[in-house]
């Protein structure tokens, strides 16, 4: 307090005693905080008048009512709180630690008075401060006229006795900000949805709704939302849901998301790199908040408003920061989503008139009208490209690499016609090759290794069957033929919940697709043969990047002699770098064509990867081989994907924690190569180098039946 500050403050004792406001202290609105308490704090002493927040019920009634005469300023008290103005602004203390109500008056007053903002220049982007009535002093210029209140229902169906006494700050700022109703019994809840007007929000305080006795007002609470309604599950719902497993799972998909129970522990988390859900908005939030929460797991990543980072741990004040497990990485403590759209209020059930019977009693007449449903929406036309310096060039050998494309499809669809043909002849391995032939020559597009899966399954490969499936979801991640496929080879390797996540997933898309619901149910029956308490759950690591697929184009690979021109692992740095290209051209001795450490553009040209991702050590003086420009690669490709790049860096840092590189000097730093990020060429892939076999074995699985669908 003394050196930094310039300030006479010290600490004195740690003791109980009772205290009252002083009512000529600085600094703060008296009339906020809690006028008298009586608890054990770390005072200081050597506190001017003016700086004392609080003082002795003595001096307290003294300064009120002084009889003497004012008191002197140069006297001074011991308190536990205090503030004092230093320079232009102010500096507080406060020694009481404990969440109560007198410590939360105490900051928030000192907090949000005013005052307490540095001045700042109009229009510099930093938020008007609006005053909600927690610590205005009496010379502040007034509060501006607030807009008209919302209406705010909360549905405490189990309510706790000590809700008030939790959450204090909570329902104290709601007062004031909205009108407000608690009900507590399902009654009073299903008349809350129908009164006039209508909530604008409702918050759910507890997780009773999860129950099946309640899901008459959960079915109105689900149409509120779909009909434009907020619903928040918030305070204690998660809490209390920690007693009921599996229950979150059923009561969020009432919803129409796929949102579920995760794990309960104190981490810190980092807003969505991604971008927050809407209607929020990122710069009224924390950007980093460290909670203890009931976190959900299942959360697609367009949902989460806050997310684990790297460096995310669990917290604790009893052990050593733990790493998170897999599953917590992907878990979210707060999320967002839509639910139903403009207009999606189902059908109207209305009364059209009133019919008189003969005997006189008046009789309704009850109509319904169905919904009229949206059009389909319109995908939104790509703004036109900017006219780039070497367009002329770009269309000339795009025009010859279409040309070249259709004449490889042609002789690919003929190889593909022979290999459907030897697969109906049930001569698997050799439909194979047919297949694998079509893909090497014209690309791995789904059609060519959707189908050489389909006859790796006939063979029992089922790692390579796999491979070759997870090949064409790659560029078609809704491919419900290789969705199939890839789950049957997922039962042959009895990765059980891997399968049923890619079957569900299938059914998410066909709902009524039979062969992907008998192979469900023959799962289900399969591995409950085996254990009668097996968990459905399934792995969220791959549901989290089922989520976050992003259909990759194929890449036509060029037929010229720069593409095959590697004479040596070192680029040309003319070729990349210069527009006219490099001089030597086939008499290079150094290499023309793509490697990892680059990405061939439009033009030809290898651009370099570690350029791409923000840290090539040769950028500032200009000594790297490879093209240092981005205007002519493709769009929305891997270096695009954040989500799969923020992954990959979690990865590593992961695995460095867990096992750091030590040269005998002492931990060195690690450093991610950029070309990690570079996704493995498909000609490196299992499918594309395994020698295949005939290893088929009928053990009435009950799949070998379904030719027709297994062909295309």
């Amino acid at each position: 307090f003394k050196n930094v500050w310039g300030l006479p403050w010290r600490v004195s004792a740690y003791t109980s005693d009772s205290y009252a406001v002083n009512s000529r202290v600085k600094g703060i609105a008296t009339k906020s905080i809690v006028e008298k308490c009586y608890l054990k704090s770390t005072r200081i002493d050597h506190v001017a008048l003016e700086d004392a927040i609080y003082v002795r019920p003595g001096h307290a009634k003294k300064l009120k009512n002084p009889q003497g005469g004012p008191s002197s300023s140069d006297e001074t008290y011991e308190t536990f709180a205090a503030v004092a103005k230093v320079g232009r602004g102010r500096v507080a203390y406060m020694g009481h630690f404990s969440p109560e109500p007198i410590t939360v008056s105490v900051l928030l007053g000192l907090c949000f008075w005013p005052g307490a903002r540095p001045p700042v220049a109009p229009g510099d982007g930093v938020p008007e401060v609006f005053h909600t009535g927690i610590a205005i002093v009496d010379d502040d210029v007034p509060p501006p006229v607030s807009p008209p209140k919302r209406n705010v229902l909360i549905i405490s169906l189990e309510r706790s006795e000590y809700m008030d006494e939790m959450y204090p700050q909570f329902y104290h700022a709601l007062r004031k900000t909205a009108v407000l109703t608690e009900v507590q019994q399902p009654r009073a809840a299903q008349a809350a949805l129908t009164a006039t007007p209508h909530p604008d929000a409702i918050i759910l305080s507890d997780c009773a709704l999860t129950s099946p006795k309640h899901s008459k007002l959960l079915t109105r609470l689900v149409a509120y939302a779909r009909a434009g309604g907020t619903v928040v599950a918030a305070l204690q719902f998660g809490n209390t849901a920690k007693a009921k497993p599996g229950a979150l799972r059923a009561f969020f998909a009432a919803w129409g998301v796929p949102w579920d129970g995760g794990s309960y522990h104190r981490t810190t988390t980092s807003l969505n790199p991604a971008g927050v859900p809407p209607p929020l908005d990122a710069g009224a939030l924390q950007p980093r908040v460290s909670a203890l929460s009931v976190h959900l797991g299942r959360v697609p990543r367009a949902h989460a408003v806050y997310l684990p980072t790297a460096a995310s741990r669990i917290e604790s004040r009893s052990r050593a920061p733990e790493r998170l497990s897999p599953a917590q990485t992907l878990e979210s403590p707060a999320a967002v989503a839509a639910v139903g759209g403009p207009g999606d209020l189902g059908p109207r059930v209305y009364s059209a008139g009133v019919c008189i019977n003969p005997d006189g009693t008046p009789e309704p007449i009850i109509e319904t009208e169905e919904e009229v449903p949206l059009p389909a929406p319109v995908a939104p036309v790509p703004s036109p490209r900017e006219r780039r310096p070497r367009e002329e060039e770009v269309v000339a050998r795009a025009e010859a690499t279409a040309k070249m494309r259709e004449e490889k499809r042609g002789r690919a669809d003929a190889l593909k016609d022979e290999g459907n043909a030897l697969y109906g002849q049930q001569k698997w391995a050799e439909a194979a090759e047919k297949y694998r032939a079509a893909a090497l020559l014209a690309g791995p597009h789904p059609v060519y290794v959707s189908n050489l899966a389909a006859s790796l399954l006939k063979m029992e490969l089922w790692e390579v069957a796999e491979s070759a499936a997870t090949r064409a979801l790659m560029h078609d991640p809704k491919h419900v033929k290789s969705l199939y496929r890839r789950a049957l080879a997922r039962r042959g390797l009895e990765r059980f919940k891997d399968a049923l996540t890619d079957l569900e997933w299938l059914l998410s898309i066909d709902k009524m697709n039979m062969s992907a619901l008998t192979e469900k149910v023959s799962i289900r029956e399969t591995v409950l043969a085996r254990d009668k308490n097996a968990n459905w759950l399934d792995d969220p690591s791959v549901r989290a990047r089922r989520d976050e697929y992003l259909a990759m184009e194929v890449d036509d690979e060029s037929e010229s002699e720069d593409f095959a021109h590697a004479s040596t692992p070192l680029a040309c740095k003319d070729y990349n770098t210069r527009d006219t290209g490099c001089r030597n051209g086939a008499a290079c001795r150094f290499s023309h064509a793509p490697d990892l450490k680059s990405i061939r553009d439009e033009l030809g040209r290898n651009v370099c990867v570690y350029w791409l991702l923000g840290h090539c050590r040769f950028d500032a003086s200009e000594k790297c081989i490879y093209a240092h420009d981005a205007t002519y690669l493709p769009d929305r490709r891997w270096w695009n994907d954040d989500a799969r790049l923020e992954r990959i860096r979690a990865e590593f840092d992961a695995a460095v924690e867990e096992d750091p590189l030590d040269l005998g000097a002492g931990q060195v730093e690690e450093r991610i190569l950029a070309e990690t990020f570079v996704p493995l060429p498909w000609r490196q892939e299992l499918w594309a180098i395994a020698t295949y076999s005939v290893q088929f074995r009928d053990r009435g699985f009950g799949f070998y039946q379904d030719d027709e669908y297994l062909r295309e």
